[in-house]
């Protein structure tokens, strides 16, 4: 817990820059407004401000951390893909598996 803290602490997102990150990131994974905000059970219109000004609900928060990061991880919620390749991931794992 206080690791996740640390990393959240370090980082200090205003909620503009949350709601970039997330737009962002939807637009890298291939995802409309209109999909995602469908999954989360949002108007599109709530997303988009989400997206634009940061202004969000919990439930909406929540259900974006759920449709757009694998597994809800709160670590790494509405980070950017670090890989540009699937070469890239392939090498990373690669040299992670090595170190063991």
């Amino acid at each position: 817990m206080n690791e996740l803290y640390g990393a959240f602490a370090a980082s200090k997102p205003d909620a503009a820059s949350l709601g970039r990150r997330a737009a962002e990131l939807r637009t890298q994974l291939e995802r409309t407004a209109e999909d995602v905000a469908r999954q989360v059970g949002v108007p599109v219109s709530e997303l988009l401000r989400f997206e634009h000004t940061g202004e969000a609900s919990v439930e909406l928060l929540m259900g974006l951390l759920e449709a757009l990061t694998p597994g809800g991880d709160l670590d790494h919620a509405f980070e950017t893909p670090r890989f540009a390749s699937i070469k890239e991931v392939i090498a990373y794992e690669q040299r992670r598996m090595a170190r063991r």
